[in-house]
């Protein structure tokens, strides 16, 4: 029984974090865009050469503080989600499931300027394929997370 309990707590705790995931990826994408565009000195991410704010892949320092504080946030609701929903589960594990949100955001960004770069300025994919499958992937990236920790 007690296997069992542990099982049904592992895969509510993989549910949460692939929710929070995904959620972040977003986040922290629409943070980049909306104040990265402020910021004069914008790079392409594919070339790193001077480019126009607001250009599908285009990144600055501006940008990635703020996608960084958007994975941030998402990350601090995940913890108290955590600590609310499992009260008798470890806060440790619950804190890095919080650092792992953090990261994938950060990392989730990336690629969509990548995908928003090669893709979307080709009018090969629009800018909700471009948001589907950069949140795709960081959902893909916290499944593998899960696995391997």
């Amino acid at each position: 029984k007690a296997a069992a309990e542990a099982k049904a707590a592992e895969a509510k705790a993989s549910a949460e974090a692939k929710a929070a995931a995904e959620a972040k990826a977003a986040a922290a994408d629409t943070f980049a865009s909306e104040f990265g565009c402020l910021d004069e000195n914008v790079r392409m991410i594919t070339t790193l050469k001077k480019c126009e704010p607001g250009i599908n892949g285009g990144f600055s320092k501006t940008g990635q503080l703020a996608a960084l504080i958007g994975s941030v946030i998402i990350s601090l609701m995940a913890i108290g989600a955590w600590i609310l929903l499992n009260p008798d589960e470890s806060f440790n594990y619950g804190f890095n499931l919080g650092l792992a949100v953090v990261a994938i955001g950060w990392i989730g960004c990336q690629i969509d300027s990548f995908l928003g770069a090669w893709f979307e300025n080709r009018g090969l994919l629009t800018k909700g394929g471009v948001n589907a499958l950069s949140i795709f992937s960081g959902m893909l990236i916290m499944l593998a997370w899960l696995s391997w920790f």
